[in-house]
């Protein structure tokens, strides 16, 4: 803060989001999607046909962070 006088100052405040434009995934694929083999007899013989558990889903869009943002903000107060 910088004096101005008696009782002002003024306030420059710099605020950097995700500055280093990385990715945080957030939409992981949690379904498991199971199917009865019919090549193996016999009950419960269920082999996994889901292709993308465990994978995250959305590369762009809502299940990421926006792309670099900045905000300046200037106070004056007296």
């Amino acid at each position: 803060m910088t004096a101005l006088g008696r009782d002002a100052q003024v306030r420059l405040q710099l605020q950097l989001y995700n500055i280093f434009n990385t990715r945080e995934f957030t939409n992981l694929d949690t379904t498991l999607t199971m199917q009865d083999d019919p090549n193996v007899p016999g009950l419960d013989n269920n082999r996994l046909t889901s292709t993308t558990h465990g994978r995250y889903t959305q590369r762009n869009g809502p299940g990421t962070n926006p792309p670099r943002q900045f905000g300046i903000t200037a106070r004056f107060e007296f």
